[in-house]
């Protein structure tokens, strides 16, 4: 059976409770919410005090389809230890929650609170939810999110951003932050992160180092495989096609189920993207369409209501190798997006 102490020093929205019970009633309070993120704040916290061992979530698609999984308690709780030991945050942490509770970053933060005894403020999640004038010593975000918060930045000393990849242009923006900035690596099944980055500082690199106790190999398709015994049971083979750097480091390439065949050549959108990003201000991304000479031929995709004049393109297009050029250009008005601010790429690709 589960049994959990919360930490004496935890505090959520400024309040702490003496014992689980009156957690418990708090939780329902919260659940009850009329707000539909703070309902899952609740609902989490019912769960996370129940006697089950495990926790259910959706997996995020890094290891193939998405599907229903059970989490670990105490493989939960190890992640918080280890991120709380990465980042020196102990007791009394000041930190914010932005993120839906409904997703494993958002319960992450609730876990690393509830067991480190951090003080954890939280607000519906938004483009820029660092608009309050509250100062935090950590807050994670997406990388939609860190780009409508630049001004405002400053709040937070520790950045984590996850959930999607850090384009040139917010990665060249970050480095003239006060924050410190970091990339993470990390899905459902590992509970959040198991590697990290610095984005900006001395220390800056595209290089990702294992967390504690974590160790990584590849397999034929030069993918990712994870073993990280304390947050996961077995070895965890994903689609991130990586360049591995050692036993604890690699770099990341791209998604092995994203990859571009075009006359035979491969062709990785993400690098692409990353090529194109300080050139191009709009949302963007890189897909391909059926073609009856090549295969698949690649295509940009553009979320504006106007069309670029070709010079910009031509621009964009200088650090491109020839088979990465996009053969041709779509606009939208409006992309389709995940609750998490990430494109649905091919549900994007299907409008036109």
């Amino acid at each position: 059976m589960w049994q959990f102490k919360i930490h004496p020093e935890f505090r959520l929205q400024g309040i702490g409770n003496s014992n689980l019970d009156e957690w418990k009633e708090y939780a329902n309070e919260l659940r009850n919410a009329s707000d539909i993120s703070t309902a899952e704040i609740g609902e989490f916290l019912l769960e996370w005090f129940n006697s089950n061992s495990t926790i259910e979530l959706t997996t995020s698609g890094s290891t193939g389809t998405p599907k229903p999984i059970h989490l670990q308690k105490e493989h939960m709780i190890a992640s918080a230890e280890a991120t709380a030991k990465y980042f020196g945050l102990y007791a009394k942490t000041t930190a914010l929650l932005c993120m839906p509770a409904k997703f494993v970053a958002g319960k992450m933060m609730l876990v690393r609170a509830m067991h480190m005894g951090w003080k954890l403020d939280f607000v519906p999640p938004s483009q820029n939810p660092l608009l309050a004038n509250n100062e935090y010593d950590f807050v994670a975000m997406t990388p939609y999110q860190v780009h409508h918060s630049l001004v405002d930045l400053h709040k937070a000393k520790i950045v984590l951003i996850g959930g999607g990849a850090v384009d040139a242009d917010l990665h060249k923006q970050l480095q003239s932050s006060q924050s410190r900035a970091y990339a993470s690596y990390g899905m459902t099944e590992t509970c959040s992160h198991v590697a990290l980055r610095p984005i900006n500082g001395p220390n800056a690199t595209e290089i990702y180092q294992a967390t504690k106790n974590v160790h990584f190999s590849v397999d034929n398709r030069n993918c990712l495989v994870i073993d990280a015994p304390r947050v996961h049971k077995g070895v965890l083979t994903t689609n991130d096609v990586v360049e591995l750097k050692s036993e604890t480091s690699f770099e990341w390439k791209g998604r092995f189920d994203s990859v571009i065949n075009s006359g035979g050549v491969k062709i990785h959108p993400e690098i692409v993207e990353q090529k194109l990003s300080p050139h191009l201000s709009c949302n963007f991304f890189i897909g391909s369409l059926p073609d009856t000479i090549l295969g698949n031929k690649v295509v940009l995709l553009i979320e504006s209501e106007k069309s670029l004049p070709k010079e910009a393109l031509q621009t964009a297009y200088q650090d491109l190798d020839k088979y990465e050029v996009p053969k041709e250009v779509f606009y939208l008005k409006n992309f389709l997006w995940t609750d998490t601010g990430k494109i649905k790429r091919q549900a994007t690709l299907e409008l036109i």
